[in-house]
């Protein structure tokens, strides 16, 4: 009978060691996913003051608008801005066209020469870049950018020779600029962000390209965020010259 005992009480000892050995010993937990690719899109609203010359030979069209009376000039136009991002790279597109009105007259070989018409214009800027400092989750971070700007400008309009009114072909002048930047942004709060932009041209068909961008970003849900603020834009070429600069108002969708 004591045999029996000691072996019963030898089996509750190894039992009540394996079951304390589970419970101090548990499963490890699965590996965290690694951060995918997030997206945000987005109208804007830009009521910039326009100054933009266009040249057809000895014939100049200069419009000067101010963003007060811009709605007065300006036919119809359309913003979009569009951002992917991937841990520390990123991918932004900023779209923007729109169309005014022109009016011009001059005097050539002593006779007077007008045109009136529609001036378009799109403009694509198409950058990548690199947080070489922090990241979209620290408090601050620098990115180093480069990437493309394209833009193109068409006229279609009516040629006035001394009263006489001659059906002008339409003229496009296009070409596209490498550009070399950097964007810094301050976050004190998880829902405010402080940005500010800037790019100049390296190479292309500009003599001079730059433009500069500071805006408040406030994220208002996980999936929307409203952001405002002011920019600059500058673009120098040997037909068309022009400079936007106004606040700007945008709205971003991410997911």
């Amino acid at each position: 009978m004591a045999a029996n005992h000691y072996w019963v009480l030898v089996g509750l000892l190894v039992g009540g060691s394996a079951a304390h050995a589970d419970v101090a010993e548990p499963a490890a937990p699965p590996p965290a996913s690694a951060p995918g690719w997030t997206f945000a899109f987005g109208p804007y609203v830009w009521a910039s003051s326009v100054a933009i010359d266009v040249s057809f030979g000895p014939l100049n069209t200069g419009v000067d608008i101010g963003f007060v009376s811009l709605v007065q000039h300006t036919r119809y136009g359309a913003e979009v801005a569009l951002e992917a991002r991937h841990g520390r790279f990123g991918i932004t597109a900023d779209v923007l066209y729109g169309a005014a009105a022109i009016e011009a007259a001059t005097e050539i070989a002593s006779v007077m020469t007008s045109i009136t018409g529609t001036a378009g214009s799109l403009l694509l800027d198409s950058l990548v870049g690199y947080d070489v400092l922090g990241g979209e989750d620290r408090m601050v971070s620098l990115e180093a950018r480069a990437g493309v700007r394209y833009q193109r400008t068409t006229v279609q309009g009516q040629l006035g020779v001394a009263g006489f009114a001659l059906q002008s072909p339409e003229i496009v002048d296009d070409g596209a600029d490498l550009i070399a930047g950097a964007r810094a942004a301050v976050r004190p709060t998880r829902w405010l962000q402080l940005a500010g932009a800037f790019d100049i041209g390296v190479v292309g068909a500009s003599q001079t390209t730059w433009s500069t961008t500071v805006d408040a970003s406030v994220r208002l849900a996980s999936w929307f965020s409203v952001a405002a603020g002011w920019r600059s834009l500058t673009m120098q070429r040997s037909s068309v010259s022009q400079e936007m600069r106004g606040p700007r108002l945008a709205l971003q969708f991410v997911f």
